[in-house]
């Protein structure tokens, strides 16, 4: 039943999620509960399958696997392999992973964080990522991988390619700021 509502869960997400999502799976619900059929599967026994997880903190892991536990179990349900899903509030057993925000910089301190990378001890590459990034507002990982065939210097933008972006659509980034 997993592979099937894999094989559909595919088409709507990306490879590397799908990927993750399977190796979770394998990790933590099919060692105890792989061998059961779909309508025997109970909350009780999942829960007790999911509390080693929760147990170590790895809460928002474990919300995550609870979450998908219960796309499958709804995909049984409109497929009509279940007549109800067993696991609808099991998330309720299990505390909630605690918030925590990433530290931010207000804008009235931006001029010292830009004085003290222009003194920090780093390598000049990463200290013009660093200000690329902070031009162009991207993650990282799309910084890193800029490349010049993708910035057009004379109408200012940086196209982004669509094989590189997470919904495969490219991403066009004003960049006139950097030119002034």
């Amino acid at each position: 039943m997993s592979k099937l509502h894999r094989h559909v869960k595919k088409t709507t997400i990306a490879e590397n999620t799908a990927t993750s999502l399977w190796r979770k799976f394998e990790n933590h619900v099919f060692p105890k509960l792989g061998h059961r059929p779909i309508d025997k599967i109970l909350a009780p026994e999942t829960i007790e399958a999911l509390k080693p997880l929760a147990a170590k903190g790895n809460l928002e892991t474990t919300g995550k696997i609870i979450g998908h536990l219960n796309n499958v179990m709804t995909h049984a349900l409109n497929t009509g392999i279940l007549q109800h899903n067993p696991l609808s509030g099991i998330r309720s057993a299990f505390s909630a992973p605690k918030v925590t925000n990433m530290p931010t910089i207000k804008p009235n301190e931006l001029g010292k964080l830009m004085k003290d990378i222009s003194y920090a001890s780093i390598k000049l590459v990463t200290r013009c990522l660093i200000e690329w990034q902070l031009h162009t507002m991207t993650r990282p990982s799309k910084s890193a991988k800029a490349e010049w065939s993708e910035i057009d210097l004379e109408n200012k933008l940086w196209v982004i390619p669509a094989e590189r972006m997470k919904m495969h659509c490219f991403l066009k980034v004003f960049i006139f700021k950097l030119f002034n």
